[in-house]
């Protein structure tokens, strides 16, 4: 029956269509209201033919007694627009529990990894200066009992959705009571690294300072020893968590190690072992090898009486057998330093001979401290400047 009433529907529905055909043909001039008749007599018996014939390809045979099946319609609706939740990142200063004097306690939350793709970041005021605070980065691979890194962030990593920002890793030196505090208490570190972010609109460098110390008259020489797994810790354990929690580039031409005295040849230890992972490092009065002493108590405590192990520890060594592309090196030293002064030329020359692209630089009428550091940290930090991409 249904098909039967729908059949004839189309068919007048057909007749309707040949009528306005003809109407409009043959007599143009006639009135419009006889072809609109026409039309809507069209669309009419179409759309009902259309509802018969579901309805009779839905209909399956039931008893009299059977109650009716509840007939299911689909209404289309205009769908709301989808609620997108931005993620932000922001570290907050401690209130209490600061790990040393005159520098805060930094808590510093997972940086989210949304942050790390292609995001339209909205644009944030920044404030005037970075943030300087120290931070517990673990030891989780390494077992590696270290004290609370220092940690800078630029202005450009205190809004709530950064861009990635270059990485510097920094050492101290190592002296009586040395620690990653140096850099701040006998340091210019805020102030030099607000310097290049005043340049460059609020962008800079997140630098951090791990402790590869360990303790107030430690030195493990920055390697894996009985006196602490050091190299695990940072390049492990300390890369991992500034990947993690820090808005950091990944790419190692972002990526820079830089040290001052024992720092500086842990940096070129680090550099010239790790060209994947830092492609610059700024050596100020560096040494040729890891020491602790004499050599020979630095192989006896750290390497276990094996001299051969040790020389193969060395920047030197390490170069010598390692062939670079595309590094940057830099090397500094107080003119007026007779102990580290010679060093540097000649590590400056093998690191030219294994490749890098090399610069000096004596800082004029200083020797050796925190004042020839700092301009020797301004000068190479400055020079790469274009590098970072700032």
């Amino acid at each position: 029956m249904h098909l039967l009433l729908a059949a004839i529907l189309v068919a007048a529905g057909a007749a309707g269509a040949g009528t306005v055909g003809v109407l409009m043909h043959r007599r143009r001039h006639r009135s419009a209201a006889v072809a609109a008749v026409a039309a809507l007599a069209l669309v009419t018996s179409t759309v009902v033919a259309s509802v018969v014939l579901h309805g009779a390809a839905g209909t399956t045979p039931r008893s009299a007694t059977a109650p009716p099946r509840p007939v299911r319609s689909v209404i289309a609706t205009a769908t709301a627009p989808a609620i997108v939740t931005t993620a932000t990142w922001r570290p907050s200063v401690l209130p209490v529990g600061t790990d040393y004097l005159r520098i805060a306690g930094l808590r510093i939350p997972v940086f989210p990894q949304v942050l790390r793709g292609d995001v339209a970041r909205r644009p944030h005021a920044m404030p005037a200066h970075g943030l300087v605070g120290s931070v517990r980065i673990p030891g989780t691979a390494s077992r590696y009992a270290a004290r609370a890194a220092v940690v800078y962030l630029p202005p450009a990593a205190l809004v709530p959705q950064p861009r990635l920002l270059p990485v510097v890793v920094m050492f101290s030196g190592q002296t009586i009571g040395a620690g990653p505090y140096d850099p701040v208490w006998d340091g210019d570190l805020g102030p030099m690294m607000d310097e290049i972010a005043a340049r460059h609109h609020g962008v800079a460098p997140i630098v951090v300072v791990p402790d590869q110390l360990g303790s107030f008259t430690g030195n493990p020489m920055c390697i894996d020893s009985p006196l602490g797994h050091v190299a695990t810790y940072v390049m492990r354990d300390v890369r991992a968590w500034i990947l993690g929690h820090l808005p950091a580039e990944t790419d190692r031409s972002r990526w820079t190690v830089s040290g001052f005295s024992e720092g500086g040849t842990c940096a070129i230890q680090f550099a010239s072992e790790h060209p994947d992972v830092f492609a610059s490092f700024v050596d100020v009065s560096g040494e040729h090898a890891p020491l602790n002493g004499s050599v020979q108590h630095s192989i006896a405590v750290g390497f276990g009486g094996d001299a051969r192990a040790w020389e193969h520890a060395g920047p030197t060594w390490v170069m010598a057998h390692t062939s670079y592309r595309d590094e940057e090196a830099y090397f500094a030293v107080g003119a007026l330093d007779r102990v580290y002064g010679p060093v540097m030329p000649d590590l400056a020359a093998k690191a030219a001979a294994a490749g890098m692209t090399t610069h000096q630089y004596r800082v004029p009428g200083l020797s050796h401290n925190w004042r020839m550091a700092d301009m020797a940290f301004a000068w190479g930090f400055h020079a790469l400047e274009t590098r970072w991409g700032l």
